[in-house]
């Protein structure tokens, strides 16, 4: 009956496989979508594409295999009544190209990017600009010369995954450089929760005969924070190793996290809260299993919803990405954690499909922890 509830019009999915078509890319079929549309993408190699003020779910059809695109992703210019999931598809810049493997910019609505490998030669793995709501789950990102991540003007949260800044020990060009930081923020805010962070190795030195021409490079930092307001819960942030010196002395580690400006750092103590789905795409009537980690013993809600917003809770550890509040009418007692829970999806109309948004939320002693929020795509079995 709660999901009943929460199920609205249907809109359409479109198919994307490499060889067997209709779509035989994935920026064909946004093009073709409409807004609300679900695009399903079947394991392949596929081209560049990007989202451009439109709310659409593109979600890989196989989770054993993998839909990998050689180019750029972009999500670009979101209202705030729209949303933008993009489930299981990794990029990887064409070198040379100046381009980051994932850019998010100017969206007011809300992002959601889960289970991607993100990487750039020649420029951040991952940008996100001056948009609103941006959650990366279970994301990893590596720049072979600059950082993971570069946000400014953004509210973006990572949740799991790992971020790598760029490490220079084995480039000759940059004996003696500094490694790179592994996450820039630039005003704003961002938020992590239970990510590895670390910043990039120094260069090594450069030595001729039994002397040292030029000293090794010291680490990057694991997080730079300039004029915004970095929040971390069970996250590992480690300042990158200097570089590898012989006739010359070491060089320092990097900082875990450095600030300038007028910033604000949070570390809360304890583990983050985890939720893991059994499926990102589930068909009517199927059985949708999550599981929710955090303190062992302390209870777990679930909420359920119909859509995704972000709402500031300073209150509380973390962020309600999930709109109404957490005791509201969409929650369910999950149980103690680590709990698991069984939700058996509706039955739709013919050729009907829809979403549901959840978020797993912790009692912790006087505290709310969050997780980070989850789609879940339902298609009717005529798909």
């Amino acid at each position: 009956m709660l999901l009943a509830l929460l199920l609205l019009a249907s809109p359409d999915v479109l198919d994307v496989d490499p060889v067997a078509g209709p779509y035989t890319q994935i920026r064909s079929a946004v093009a073709a979508a409409s807004d609300g549309d679900v695009i399903r993408v079947a394991p392949g190699d596929y081209e560049f594409f990007g989202v451009f003020g439109k709310s659409l779910t593109i979600a890989q059809s196989d989770p054993v295999y993998t839909a990998r695109v050689t180019g750029s992703i972009r999500v670009q210019n979101l209202n705030a009544d729209q949303t933008v999931v993009i489930s299981g598809i990794s990029a990887e810049a064409l070198p040379f190209s100046g381009d980051s493997g994932l850019t998010i910019a100017n969206c007011r609505g809300s992002v959601r990017i889960e289970s991607g490998i993100f990487d750039s030669e020649s420029d951040d793995a991952i940008v996100v600009l001056a948009s609103d709501d941006v959650v990366l789950t279970d994301c990893e990102g590596r720049s072979d010369y600059f950082p993971c991540i570069d946000t400014t003007d953004s509210a973006l949260t990572l949740v799991g995954g790992s971020c790598w800044g760029a490490s220079l020990f084995d480039e000759p060009f940059y004996a003696g450089s500094q490694g790179v930081t592994a996450i820039s923020v630039t005003r704003g805010s961002l938020f992590t929760q239970g990510t590895v962070i670390v910043g990039g190795f120094g260069g090594e030195e450069n030595s001729s005969g039994f002397y040292c021409t030029v000293e090794p490079g010291p680490g990057g930092d694991g997080v730079h924070v300039h004029n915004a307001a970095f929040r971390t819960i069970g996250s590992s942030i480690f300042g990158g190793l200097g570089g590898e010196a012989f006739w010359c002395d070491p060089a320092e580690s990097g900082q875990r996290i450095t600030t300038s400006g007028q910033s604000t750092v949070t570390e809360y103590p304890g583990d983050s809260v985890a939720l893991d789905l059994s499926s990102d795409v589930v068909a009517e009537g199927g059985v949708l299993g999550l599981s929710a980690f955090g303190s062992p013993g302390d209870s777990i809600l679930l909420i359920v919803g119909a859509e995704t917003t972000r709402a500031d809770l300073p209150a509380y550890i973390g962020d309600l990405h999930i709109g109404g509040s957490p005791g509201g009418p969409r929650r369910v007692l999950m149980g103690s954690s680590p709990a698991q829970l069984q939700l058996v999806m509706p039955q739709l109309p013919t050729f009907g499909t829809d979403a549901i948004f959840l978020q797993a939320v912790q009692l912790r002693q006087h505290d709310l922890i969050f997780s980070g929020p989850r789609q879940v795509t339902i298609l009717d079995g005529a798909w």
